[in-house]
């Protein structure tokens, strides 16, 4: 169970710091406070009163932004909870991912990411460039081994020797830093939206990467260090091609039905033109409560997963016609993996700790190449 030790303000923003027992460390998890305490403690110790004062979302109006993206700042799921909990007993029916080059999609908050770097994986945390800009890079930050935590990433990324991805000596992405844990792992965050093709957003994140840091340099030159420091931030992470990993996760980021399309292409397209052997998706089905293990739902509709991929659904004439809750049901997800040629076998199934009647799915979902 995760501890909440501080809350602060940020530009009328309220922040908490949840702490997470992890096989032997305590990873520090910065988010977004939505919940309805009327006090909080600021940096400096002292309460705040401001509690009542409205936020306003910085990104509301920005043209890539979403209303799934505001999501990713304000908790860990409990998808991302119950993976979590495999990867800290490292539990045998997960793929080995010391010293592999994992790549994370919907990251959120970036608590699995981490985890599986404190767990000596390398792992490139991605989601959409508010989220890496805001949270993933702190928290990242937050995690580093000694010698690197806290502080700016652009600081600390740039002590890191990982310059070269294609070098033998290291299996990190560009700009990774060390996590704590000390199992050798790394991590590193950089913006991916399933809605646009890798190879697009590879070149326009790669040339707006360069002519941030010329615009830097410039700034240098000019001996405006204000300004530079904001280029160097707007710059980023080096850029990294998310094809040459070799495990994708992905947790708690697929519940919209507008989701599933361009999150299984995404996948699909990793499986198939990159070195991704499989991806591990854990996943809450929120569209409908479950009665029993076998998928036996309340409206009528009976649906079951089985591990050759098969998904058995029977509706009655009463029976709501799924396609019209915004929530995607997880016989979607596997049917819409199966329609791509993929494969997929159940790793784990538990009740949901918060809602009666509703269940967590753990799946590897795979190519049998």
């Amino acid at each position: 169970a995760a501890q909440r030790v501080t809350a602060h303000r940020a530009m009328a923003e309220r922040l908490a710091t949840d702490v997470f027992p992890f096989a032997g460390v305590e990873l520090r998890i910065t988010r977004r406070d939505v919940g309805t305490d009327t006090q909080a403690q600021s940096v400096d110790g002292n309460d705040s009163d401001e509690s009542d004062e409205p936020f306003v979302d910085p990104h509301f109006f920005d043209p890539d932004y979403t209303v799934a993206a505001t999501t990713g700042f304000c908790r860990v799921w409990e998808g991302a909870e119950v993976l979590c909990e495999m990867l800290k007993l490292d539990d045998p029916k997960l793929p080995s991912l010391k010293n592999k080059k994992v790549l994370e999609l919907g990251s959120g908050v970036g608590l699995v990411g981490i985890a599986a770097a404190s767990k000596g994986a390398h792992v490139m945390l991605t989601d959409l460039r508010q989220v890496v800009d805001e949270v993933l890079l702190r928290n990242i930050c937050e995690n580093a081994a000694r010698g690197n935590a806290g502080g700016s990433y652009a600081d600390a990324s740039t002590s890191t020797p990982v310059k070269d991805e294609s070098s033998p000596a290291s299996n990190a992405w560009l700009g990774s830093l060390p996590i704590i844990g000390g199992n050798g792992g790394t991590a590193t965050a950089q913006p991916l939206d399933w809605c646009y093709g890798l190879d697009e957003q590879i070149k326009s994140r790669k040339t707006f990467h360069e002519s941030a840091l010329q615009r830097r340099d410039d700034e240098l030159r000019c001996g405006d260090l204000s300004s530079a420091a904001f280029w160097e931030k707007r710059a980023g992470t080096p850029v990294s091609d998310p094809r040459r990993c070799e495990i994708i996760l992905a947790a708690e980021c697929l519940w919209l039905r507008e989701l599933l399309e361009p999150f299984v292409n995404t996948v699909f397209e990793l499986l198939t033109n990159g070195d991704a052997t499989s991806c591990i998706l854990s996943f809450r089905d929120r569209s409908s409560k479950e009665n029993d293990e076998n998928g036996v739902r309340e409206n009528g509709a009976s649906t079951r997963d089985d591990e050759s991929g098969k998904v058995l659904r029977k509706e009655t004439k009463d029976t709501p016609p799924e396609s019209l809750s915004a929530f995607v049901p997880v016989s979607d997800v596997t049917t819409a993996f199966r329609k791509k040629g993929c494969k997929w076998r159940t790793l784990r199934k538990s009740d949901s700790k918060h809602d009666a009647g509703f269940h967590v799915h753990v799946f590897e979902i795979f190519l049998e190449k």
